[in-house]
C-alpha cells in the first residue's frame, strides 16, 4: 500500500509486470542485463508500496512460452500474495497455444498476455490465431490483456472488436492503445462493461485524467511495464500528474483488479509514502 498526502492507504496492484529473461531487455538497460525474476520484482515493487502484481513472461517470440510460462506459475507459488500468474502465448502455435490455454490453467494461471506487436505480426482480433484462445480462456474464467497501439494490428479497435463478441470475456486495453488508437479505446471503454484501459507506458498524465473522467476511475487500471520501464516513475505519474482524488486513485491503482481476482485489500501492510509529486509541464 501507500498512504497518500491525505493520510489514506491505498492498496496497489500492478497489472502490467514482465519477469524472466530475454536478450530485448538489455536495450532498455544500457547493456547491463537481461533477466528480472520474480524476487527482485517483488523486492524492487514492495518496496515502493505495490502490494500485488499481475507476472507474466517477457518477450521470446521464437518459443512457445513454456519455460518462462512455467517459471511464473512457479514464481505464483512462492509468492501468492504478491504474484497473480498470467502465461504469454505464441497465437502462431495454433492448436498447440489453445492446449497450452487449459493446461495451465489448470496449473493456477488467472489469465493471458499477447502481444500482436512483438510476438509475429498477427492481427489482434484474428479469427484463426486468436479467437480460439480467447474462446479458451473464457472457459476457464482468464483475464486477457492484450498490448494495443503503435502498430495496425495491435490497434484498441481490433481489441475492442474482440471484446464487443465475447462481452462473457474480459479484456485489459494495455497502454490505454498508445496516443495512435487512444480515443478508440475510450470509446470501447465507454460502451463496454469487459474493457478496461491500462495507464502502462501512456503519456502525458492529462490524458489518464480524461479517461477517468470520462469512462470512470472503474474502467481505468494501474501499471508499470517493469523492468522496461521504472516502476517508481509509473508510479509517481499517477498518483501525483493526474489529478486524481483518494477515492479515484484506490480504483484505479488496484481496487478494480482486486475484485476481479478476489484479493484482500486488508491484508496488505503499508510499505511506502506517496510519491514526491513531479513537475509537470503546462
Amino acid at each position: 500500500m501507500i498512504k497518500t498526502s491525505s493520510g489514506r492507504d491505498i492498496f496497489v496492484l500492478d497489472c502490467h509486470a514482465h519477469v524472466g529473461q530475454n536478450s530485448l531487455m538489455r536495450r532498455f538497460t544500457g547493456g547491463k542485463r537481461e533477466k528480472h525474476f520474480a524476487d527482485e520484482a517483488v523486492t524492487n515493487s514492495g518496496a515502493l508500496g505495490i502490494d500485488t502484481m499481475i507476472a507474466f513472461p517477457v518477450s521470446n517470440p521464437h518459443t512457445d512460452y513454456a519455460v518462462d510460462n512455467e517459471r511464473v506459475l512457479k514464481w505464483a507459488e512462492e509468492f501468492p500474495k504478491q504474484v497473480i500468474p498470467f502465461i504469454r502465448l505464441q497465437p502462431h502455435f495454433e492448436e498447440k497455444a489453445v492446449a497450452d490455454v487449459h493446461r495451465y490453467a489448470a496449473g493456477g494461471a488467472r489469465g493471458i498476455k499477447l502481444h500482436p506487436r512483438l510476438d509475429g505480426g498477427y492481427v489482434a482480433n484474428d479469427d484463426i490465431l486468436v479467437r480460439p484462445i480467447v474462446e479458451a480462456a473464457i472457459e476457464h474464467d482468464m483475464v486477457m490483456l492484450f498490448h494495443t497501439g503503435e502498430t495496425w494490428n495491435a490497434s484498441a479497435g481490433l481489441l475492442g472488436d474482440l471484446a464487443t463478441r465475447y462481452p462473457e470475456g474480459r479484456f485489459i486495453c494495455g497502454h490505454m492503445g498508445m496516443l495512435d488508437t487512444y480515443h478508440d479505446a475510450l470509446a470501447y471503454a465507454k460502451r463496454l462493461d469487459n474493457f478496461w484501459l491500462d495507464t502502462t507506458d501512456f503519456w502525458p498524465p492529462t490524458l489518464i485524467t480524461k479517461a477517468v473522467r470520462e469512462v470512470g476511475a472503474e474502467k481505468v487500471v494501474f501499471g508499470t511495464d517493469t523492468p522496461y520501464i521504472p516502476a517508481h516513475a509509473e508510479l509517481t505519474k499517477v498518483v501525483t500528474a493526474c489529478d486524481l482524488t483518494d477515492d479515484e486513485l484506490a480504483l484505479v491503482l488496484g481496487g478494480n483488479l482486486a475484485k476481479v481476482f478476489g484479493v484482500d485489500v486488508s491484508a496488505a501492510e503499508t510499505s511506502a509514502a506517496v510519491p514526491a509529486p513531479v513537475s509537470v509541464a503546462a
